[in-house]
């Protein structure tokens, strides 16, 4: 039967070593051949691959394929 163990940790900032924290918080609780599940955005953010969506123009083009989906296909 799967276990189940859920860890909390701090916020991590970018340039924050995820893998050590990780490693260091479950290094007594696993073994080899576990699975280990991480939210993608959290490590996203540690190793600085999250970028400011409003730093993105969008042009017009785009503004009408977005109505024209959000309006047509997704209502």
């Amino acid at each position: 039967m799967p276990k189940l163990y859920r860890r909390s940790f701090n916020y991590w900032y970018p340039g924050t070593n995820a893998i050590r924290q990780i490693v260091s918080s479950y290094e007594k609780v696993i073994d080899s051949g576990d699975f280990l599940v991480i939210s993608e955005k959290a490590l996203a953010i540690a190793y600085g691959n999250i970028y400011d969506e409003d730093l993105i123009k969008d042009d017009i083009f785009t503004r009408a394929i977005t109505m024209f989906l959000n309006r047509c296909i997704f209502a």
